[in-house]
Protein backbone atom coordinates (compact mmCIF):
# COMPACT_ATOMS: atom_id res chain seq x y z
CA UNK A 1 0.00 0.00 0.00
CA UNK A 2 3.03 2.09 -0.09
CA UNK A 3 2.53 3.50 3.23
CA UNK A 4 5.98 4.81 4.06
CA UNK A 5 5.14 7.39 7.21
CA UNK A 6 8.94 7.47 9.26
CA UNK A 7 9.37 5.99 12.78
CA UNK A 8 12.31 5.32 15.01
CA UNK A 9 15.42 5.02 13.22
CA UNK A 10 17.32 2.08 14.01
CA UNK A 11 21.14 1.62 14.23
CA UNK A 12 22.92 -1.12 11.54
CA UNK A 13 24.01 -2.22 8.79
CA UNK A 14 25.12 -4.94 6.80
CA UNK A 15 25.01 -8.77 8.09
CA UNK A 16 27.09 -8.45 11.03
CA UNK A 17 27.01 -11.25 13.04
CA UNK A 18 28.88 -11.17 16.52
CA UNK A 19 30.28 -14.26 17.77
CA UNK A 20 30.96 -14.82 21.81
CA UNK A 21 34.71 -16.44 22.45
CA UNK A 22 33.97 -19.94 24.13
CA UNK A 23 36.15 -21.56 26.00
CA UNK A 24 38.46 -19.33 27.67
CA UNK A 25 40.10 -20.94 30.80
CA UNK A 26 39.20 -19.53 34.34
CA UNK A 27 41.62 -17.40 35.85
CA UNK A 28 42.59 -17.37 39.90
CA UNK A 29 42.90 -13.19 40.04
CA UNK A 30 43.35 -13.41 44.21
CA UNK A 31 40.42 -11.59 44.96
CA UNK A 32 40.04 -10.56 48.49
CA UNK A 33 37.12 -12.08 50.14
CA UNK A 34 34.32 -10.15 50.02
CA UNK A 35 33.30 -8.27 53.31
CA UNK A 36 29.66 -9.41 53.95
CA UNK A 37 28.43 -6.09 54.97
CA UNK A 38 28.87 -4.78 51.71
CA UNK A 39 26.23 -7.55 50.87
CA UNK A 40 23.50 -5.19 53.27
CA UNK A 41 21.57 -3.78 50.81
CA UNK A 42 22.08 -0.22 51.99
CA UNK A 43 25.63 -0.02 52.53
CA UNK A 44 25.43 -1.31 48.46
CA UNK A 45 26.65 1.70 46.02
CA UNK A 46 23.31 1.73 43.80
CA UNK A 47 23.18 -0.15 40.24
CA UNK A 48 22.57 1.70 37.33
CA UNK A 49 19.70 -0.20 35.31
CA UNK A 50 20.70 0.11 32.09
CA UNK A 51 17.75 0.21 29.18
CA UNK A 52 17.54 -2.94 27.17
CA UNK A 53 19.21 -2.76 23.82
CA UNK A 54 16.51 -2.67 20.97
CA UNK A 55 15.91 -5.71 18.70
CA UNK A 56 18.54 -6.56 16.34
CA UNK A 57 17.38 -7.59 13.64
CA UNK A 58 18.93 -9.15 10.29
CA UNK A 59 19.78 -7.26 7.06
CA UNK A 60 20.91 -7.72 3.68
CA UNK A 61 20.67 -9.96 0.76
CA UNK A 62 20.85 -13.38 2.28
CA UNK A 63 18.81 -12.81 5.39
CA UNK A 64 15.90 -11.06 2.24
CA UNK A 65 16.23 -13.92 0.57
CA UNK A 66 16.27 -16.65 2.98
CA UNK A 67 12.95 -14.76 4.46
CA UNK A 68 11.57 -14.94 1.41
CA UNK A 69 11.93 -18.16 -0.24
CA UNK A 70 10.96 -20.08 3.86
CA UNK A 71 7.85 -17.88 3.26
CA UNK A 72 7.45 -18.87 -0.80
CA UNK A 73 7.87 -22.46 0.60
CA UNK A 74 5.54 -22.36 3.33
CA UNK A 75 2.67 -20.84 1.07
CA UNK A 76 2.43 -17.38 3.17
CA UNK A 77 3.34 -15.85 -0.21
CA UNK A 78 2.13 -15.61 -3.90
CA UNK A 79 5.06 -18.71 -5.20
CA UNK A 80 5.53 -16.34 -8.42
CA UNK A 81 5.69 -12.99 -6.34
CA UNK A 82 8.71 -14.49 -4.68
CA UNK A 83 10.39 -15.83 -7.43
CA UNK A 84 9.99 -12.35 -9.32
CA UNK A 85 11.66 -10.86 -5.66
CA UNK A 86 13.99 -13.13 -5.52
CA UNK A 87 15.04 -12.93 -9.09
CA UNK A 88 14.97 -9.09 -8.69
CA UNK A 89 17.36 -9.39 -5.66
CA UNK A 90 20.00 -12.03 -7.52
CA UNK A 91 19.92 -9.51 -10.43
CA UNK A 92 21.59 -6.83 -8.38
CA UNK A 93 22.31 -7.98 -4.19
CA UNK A 94 23.34 -4.14 -3.76
CA UNK A 95 19.56 -2.71 -3.52
CA UNK A 96 19.06 -5.11 -0.47
CA UNK A 97 21.91 -3.30 1.41
CA UNK A 98 20.89 -3.00 5.15
CA UNK A 99 17.51 -4.02 4.59
CA UNK A 100 15.41 -6.30 6.68
CA UNK A 101 12.14 -7.96 5.15
CA UNK A 102 9.74 -9.61 7.96
CA UNK A 103 6.43 -11.70 6.93
CA UNK A 104 3.55 -10.90 8.82
CA UNK A 105 -0.44 -11.73 9.71
CA UNK A 106 -2.50 -9.72 7.74
CA UNK A 107 -3.55 -6.25 8.73
CA UNK A 108 -7.24 -5.04 9.06
CA UNK A 109 -6.92 -2.71 6.77
CA UNK A 110 -6.20 -4.79 4.24
CA UNK A 111 -2.99 -3.58 3.43
CA UNK A 112 -0.85 -5.83 1.15
CA UNK A 113 2.35 -4.65 2.25
CA UNK A 114 4.63 -1.69 3.49
CA UNK A 115 7.97 -0.20 3.62
CA UNK A 116 9.13 2.33 6.51
CA UNK A 117 11.91 4.51 5.02
CA UNK A 118 13.38 4.94 8.42
CA UNK A 119 13.65 1.24 9.94
CA UNK A 120 14.61 0.44 6.56
CA UNK A 121 12.55 -2.64 6.94
CA UNK A 122 9.89 -4.07 4.38
CA UNK A 123 6.32 -5.72 5.68
CA UNK A 124 4.40 -8.51 3.52
CA UNK A 125 1.51 -9.30 5.04
CA UNK A 126 0.75 -12.62 4.26
CA UNK A 127 -1.51 -13.81 1.23
CA UNK A 128 -1.41 -14.73 -2.14
CA UNK A 129 -3.09 -12.13 -4.00
CA UNK A 130 -0.76 -9.53 -5.30
CA UNK A 131 2.26 -11.23 -7.08
CA UNK A 132 3.99 -7.75 -7.26
CA UNK A 133 3.69 -6.82 -3.39
CA UNK A 134 7.81 -7.71 -2.16
CA UNK A 135 8.77 -6.47 -5.52
CA UNK A 136 7.17 -3.05 -5.10
CA UNK A 137 8.31 -2.32 -1.47
CA UNK A 138 11.50 -3.38 -1.88
CA UNK A 139 11.89 -1.23 -5.03
CA UNK A 140 11.12 1.36 -1.96
CA UNK A 141 13.99 0.40 0.00
CA UNK A 142 15.55 0.50 -3.11
CA UNK A 143 14.83 4.20 -4.32
CA UNK A 144 16.45 5.40 -0.93
CA UNK A 145 19.67 3.37 -1.07
CA UNK A 146 20.23 5.18 -4.88
CA UNK A 147 23.17 7.47 -5.43
CA UNK A 148 21.38 11.35 -5.04
CA UNK A 149 21.71 12.23 -9.06
CA UNK A 150 19.51 9.12 -10.02
CA UNK A 151 16.42 9.61 -7.13
CA UNK A 152 16.73 13.54 -8.32
CA UNK A 153 16.25 11.73 -11.81
CA UNK A 154 13.05 9.60 -10.56
CA UNK A 155 12.08 12.61 -8.87
CA UNK A 156 11.85 14.51 -12.49
CA UNK A 157 10.23 11.62 -14.50
CA UNK A 158 7.87 11.65 -11.62
CA UNK A 159 7.33 15.71 -11.86
CA UNK A 160 6.69 15.26 -15.63
CA UNK A 161 4.08 12.94 -15.86
CA UNK A 162 2.38 13.87 -12.75
CA UNK A 163 1.61 17.28 -14.55
CA UNK A 164 1.09 15.57 -17.82
CA UNK A 165 -1.87 13.84 -16.19
CA UNK A 166 -2.69 16.72 -13.90
CA UNK A 167 -3.32 18.87 -17.37
CA UNK A 168 -5.74 15.89 -18.53
CA UNK A 169 -7.84 15.43 -16.45
CA UNK A 170 -10.82 17.67 -15.44
CA UNK A 171 -13.63 18.09 -12.44
CA UNK A 172 -13.10 15.78 -9.00
CA UNK A 173 -10.24 13.83 -10.37
CA UNK A 174 -8.46 17.09 -11.60
CA UNK A 175 -9.25 18.60 -8.01
CA UNK A 176 -8.10 15.53 -5.77
CA UNK A 177 -4.81 14.70 -8.03
CA UNK A 178 -3.68 18.30 -6.94
CA UNK A 179 -3.87 17.58 -3.77
CA UNK A 180 -0.47 15.72 -4.33
CA UNK A 181 2.32 18.55 -3.47
CA UNK A 182 -0.07 19.47 -0.28
CA UNK A 183 0.25 15.37 0.64
CA UNK A 184 3.95 15.05 -0.38
CA UNK A 185 4.27 18.00 2.55
CA UNK A 186 2.69 16.00 5.51
CA UNK A 187 -0.76 18.00 4.96
CA UNK A 188 -3.23 15.03 6.92
CA UNK A 189 -6.33 16.00 5.43
CA UNK A 190 -4.94 16.13 1.84
CA UNK A 191 -3.72 12.84 2.18
CA UNK A 192 -7.15 11.43 3.36
CA UNK A 193 -9.05 12.81 0.13
CA UNK A 194 -6.48 11.41 -1.53
CA UNK A 195 -6.96 8.09 -0.25
CA UNK A 196 -10.62 8.77 0.04
CA UNK A 197 -10.40 9.56 -3.61
CA UNK A 198 -8.62 5.97 -4.82
CA UNK A 199 -11.56 3.79 -2.06
CA UNK A 200 -14.54 5.81 -3.98
CA UNK A 201 -13.45 5.26 -7.77
CA UNK A 202 -12.78 9.00 -8.14
CA UNK A 203 -8.72 8.12 -9.02
CA UNK A 204 -8.25 5.00 -10.72
CA UNK A 205 -5.50 2.86 -8.88
CA UNK A 206 -3.54 2.01 -12.06
CA UNK A 207 -3.47 5.14 -13.38
CA UNK A 208 -3.03 6.95 -10.93
CA UNK A 209 -1.63 5.45 -8.10
CA UNK A 210 1.91 5.91 -9.18
CA UNK A 211 1.46 9.86 -9.67
CA UNK A 212 0.96 10.39 -4.85
CA UNK A 213 4.88 10.43 -4.95
CA UNK A 214 8.31 9.64 -6.48
CA UNK A 215 8.95 6.64 -4.57
CA UNK A 216 5.61 5.37 -5.69
CA UNK A 217 6.50 6.16 -9.63
CA UNK A 218 9.55 4.50 -9.07
CA UNK A 219 8.35 1.22 -6.84
CA UNK A 220 5.31 0.92 -9.58
CA UNK A 221 6.76 1.13 -12.53
CA UNK A 222 10.06 -0.87 -11.56
CA UNK A 223 7.78 -3.79 -10.54
CA UNK A 224 5.88 -3.50 -13.88
CA UNK A 225 9.21 -4.05 -16.21
CA UNK A 226 10.01 -6.78 -13.75
CA UNK A 227 6.85 -8.20 -14.46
Amino acid sequence: DGDEVGQAAEAGAGDRVQRAAEGQEALDLGLPTIDESLLVQPKRAPVVTQPPSPKQVKRGYESARSTIEKAKATGEIDADGADLAMWALDKNPGIARNLHVSIEEPRADGAKGAYNPAQRIVRAFKGTDNAHTLTHEIFHHSERMMPLDVQRGIRKEWRRNYERELKKLTGAQREVLADVPKMMAGDADARKRIMDAFKGGVLNKKDHYHLTDPSEFWAVNAARILG
